[in-house]
């Protein structure tokens, strides 16, 4: 686990109000995030528009708490 995975699923334990698997959702939160800005940082990388790459990064984030939300299935 790394550290900053760490940080987070023990924020995540000490909050009374959340009542899920600490470590799971801190780990799939970090793996969605890093997938995100690896891909955010290789669009740049290659040239693409700040501001088009930005949106989409935004999106994505979007995406990704959407589906730790409320889990990952296909679109009603």
């Amino acid at each position: 686990m790394s550290e900053l995975q760490g940080a987070l699923a023990e924020e995540l334990d000490r909050d009374p109000t959340f009542e899920g698997d600490a470590t799971l959702l801190a780990a799939f939160f970090i793996a969605g995030y890093s997938a995100t800005l690896v891909e955010t940082a290789r669009r740049r990388i290659a040239g693409e528009p700040a501001t088009t790459v930005g949106q989409d990064h935004r999106a994505r984030l979007d995406r990704l708490f959407t589906a730790l939300r409320n889990g990952v299935g296909p679109a009603s």
